[in-house]
């Protein structure tokens, strides 16, 4: 009802002010757009469309608050619309709302200064969301004196408040497993409560299902103390000209599914609508970003055998498949083996070159490895994937502190570490095991402070024509429970030749991909409180990419320019802070926008403990009598069990395939035993087994007379001297 209640009080002529906080109007129910789909038309991936011509699929429509007052042929309703235009730079703001309204002149024509809609971000063509009466979303019809009634400074109100949506054809991700959407885009809206009003939201509708917002553009934000309503916020931040920003987003998890995309813009209210408000241009949906980017697959054993005491396989094969998934060439693609210790190249060249990828294309290179014998455990060998448009610049893994590029903040706080020690906890870096981070030294990191982690030198930027800033990050932070604020947080910071530290993607608008997700809650003792953070938790390893630096207007060839990140916590109570802090890896600066490489791809191996075993056999000689059993035991150290026997002869054995076993020759023997372990290494060795058949005969007189003497001797036959004889 509030369109009504301002056009009731214009009639009756009553000056009031505007409230310094102003209430988000619940939105009327039963006007949300159905899924729409009024043009069926598909379209297979990779679609890119930089809408020069051909708008085939691409529909709009738009909706205004339904109590609007509508007498024809007098009209209190406005609208807005999605206007697919060529060459928006000669569309103008209108003079009675310029510059009162938007006052951020382009040009001057005959003294005079005139507002225009910016250039298309390519070619002449774009979609625009607004009145092209007006070149504004204040809707048409419009009446430039609506607010001079009501307060004492005209702000563009509209006569209620409107919405309008750009839906794109219906695109077949069937067979994909990946999907990534981008557009680039230009905006400019009211500065107050920013996320709540002039809301632009981005949302998918999958195989005809509902819509599902997947973001907004508007950054997390909603006022500065010294902000006033008519003062504007774009994509260049506050009170700053427009620029065009990429945005990107990965839409993997609908990958095979039919996608549909809408850009939905809603007023809210119909308050400070006097900008010029948001463009769309050069749209990409593919499996893979638009840009040129290699995936790989490896082909290799994660564990060697054994066999006949020798690893097997050995050589063994080890191949790379490479494909590009994006959307452009991948130019002079080449791979290099490095082995380690123990392992050696026994076919294929070190360096294999794989020439230009076509998007899609896929190659394959494949080595023989040879490893020695004596080697046990793990062994890593490393593929190192390059290209022509690899990194070109500064980069730093974290894996050395004392030849890293940063420096800590000299407390041990935010410093080099390594993921074993710190959080996070059952995630894996992109590179290495370093990382850096706070708490550098694990745990929960301090309250109510800052920490920075600073470049030792600053980076040369000679040579540069381009310049970004790429880093993976990994957030873990106190929020304060509402959707924006936060307790703690990160941000990035440059300092361009010194002349001071400046905060990288100040507004939010995009400069940095993803953008700060909210701002530090200025309730609470945090020195970094009303900036914009990262300051919600990133739930795991997160890539983040700033804009090119140089055309952005932050630095120039040849500047020199200093990085650092910067972190502050608050005091909070009553409970002291359990998240495990912010931990960033593999920073670069580079002179490519979108770097294939290089990549360090890991790979490791297994090998077993090839120890031949050692066979002993306990006594190594034995003496039975015929008629009994002797007990073989065999001892075995070393090898790798579990271990096979075997006795020859088998005769006269009990368990001829057993470590022990008892014999009963009839005669004497030499028993044999080998044994084989897991990996076929062997070892024998022999027992002696003596059997003694003992006879005696005695012999002498046989009669004799009284008092005399018998000569009686024994012959002893057989059986092993010397002998024991007892007459009895």
């Amino acid at each position: 009802m509030r369109g009504i209640a301002k056009i009731l009080l214009i009639f009756v002529g009553v000056v009031l002010a505007l409230p310094e906080h102003r209430e988000i109007p619940p939105r009327p129910k039963g006007i949300d757009p159905v899924p729409f789909a009024a043009s069926e038309v598909m379209e297979d991936i990779p679609y890119s469309n930089d809408f020069e011509s051909d708008i085939t699929g691409w529909t709009s429509d738009n909706s205004h608050d339904p109590t609007c007052i509508d007498l024809p042929p007098i009209s209190y309703c406005s609208d807005i619309q999605w206007h697919h235009l060529d060459h928006p730079e000669f569309v103008q703001v209108a003079p009675d709302l310029f510059p009162d309204h938007i006052n951020l002149p382009e040009e001057v024509i005959d003294g005079f200064d005139v507002a225009y809609l910016p250039e298309a971000h390519s070619g002449t063509h774009a979609w625009w969301c607004g009145s092209l009466v007006n070149g504004t979303f204040v809707g048409d019809p419009y009446d430039p004196d609506l607010t001079t009634i009501v307060e004492p400074n005209p702000y563009g109100n509209s006569y209620c408040y409107m919405e309008a949506w750009l839906v794109s054809p219906i695109f077949n991700t069937a067979g994909f497993s990946s999907v990534y959407m981008s557009f680039w885009t230009w905006w400019e809206v009211e500065c107050i409560d920013i996320y709540a009003f002039d809301v632009m939201e981005v949302s998918i509708s999958v195989d005809g299902g509902p819509w599902t917002p997947i973001d907004t553009i508007n950054p997390p934000f909603s006022r500065l103390p010294g902000w006033h309503e008519n003062d504007s916020y774009s994509s260049g931040g506050y009170l700053s000209y427009g620029r065009w920003v990429l945005w990107t987003y990965d839409l993997s998890a609908y990958a095979g599914h039919q996608i549909q995309v809408k850009f939905h813009f809603y007023t809210v209210d119909q308050l400070y609508n006097a900008f010029r408000g948001w463009l769309i241009d050069d749209f990409y949906i593919g499996g893979g970003p638009e840009h040129g980017e290699l995936q790989w697959e490896i082909h290799a054993p994660t564990e060697i055998s054994a066999e006949q005491c020798r690893f097997s396989p050995n050589p063994f094969d080890v191949s790379i498949s490479v494909w590009n998934s994006g959307g452009e060439l991948v130019h002079s693609v080449s791979a290099a083996l490095i082995l380690p210790d123990g392992l050696h190249l026994a076919g294929g060249d070190s360096i294999a070159n794989l020439g230009n990828l076509a998007p899609a294309e896929t190659v394959s290179v494949s080595w023989q490895v040879l490893a020695d014998d004596t080697i046990a455990g793990t062994r890593c060998l490393t593929i190192l994937l390059t290209s022509a448009d690899s990194l070109q610049g500064y980069r730093d893994n974290f894996e050395n502190p004392d030849s890293g590029l940063f420096i800590g903040d000299g407390t041990g706080t935010f410093d080099y570490t390594d993921v074993s020690t710190v959080a996070p906890r059952g995630t894996y870096p992109p590179s290495g095991e370093g990382i850096a981070g706070i708490p550098a030294y694990g745990g929960a990191y301090p309250e109510a402070g800052q920490w920075t982690l600073t470049t030792r030198e600053p980076f040369d930027l000679t040579g540069f024509s381009e310049c970004y800033i790429n880093f993976w990050q990994w957030v873990d932070v106190r929020e304060s429970g509402t959707d924006m604020t936060g307790i703690d947080g990160g941000m990035v910071e440059i300092n361009v030749n010194g002349t001071g530290w400046q905060q990288l993607d100040e507004f939010a608008t995009g400069m940095l991909f993803p953008r700060y997700d909210g701002y530090i809650e200025n309730t609470v003792s945090n020195p970094l409180a009303y900036k914009l953070t990262y300051c919600r938790d990133s739930g795991g390893w997160v890539f983040v990419q700033s804009h090119d630096l140089i055309s952005m207007g932050y630095c120039s060839p040849g500047d020199l320019l200093e990085v650092r990140f910067r972190f502050g916590s608050g005091a909070y109570s009553p409970d002291p802070s359990t998240s495990n802090g912010w931990y960033i890896d593999d920073f670069s600066l580079s002179s490519t926008g979108h770097p294939v490489g290089p990549y360090e791809i890991s790979w490791c191996i297994t090998f077993p403990v090839v120890d031949p075993p050692r066979l002993t056999i306990t006594p190594d000689s034995v003496h039975i009598c015929a008629g009994d059993t002797a007990e073989l035991s065999a001892t075995v150290l070393s090898g790798t069990p579990p271990y096979e026997y075997h006795w020859f002869p088998e005769e006269g054995l009990s368990s001829p395939n057993t470590a022990n076993t008892f014999a009963a020759p009839e005669t004497n023997c030499v028993y044999y035993l080998s044994v084989v372990d897991y990996f076929g290494c062997a070892d024998t060795d022999t027992v002696r087994v003596f059997v003694d058949d003992i006879a005696v005969e005695i012999c002498g007189d046989s009669v004799i007379c009284a008092g005399d003497t018998a000569n009686l001797w024994a012959e002893i036959s057989g059986g092993e001297p010397p002998f024991w004889v007892e007459w009895a």
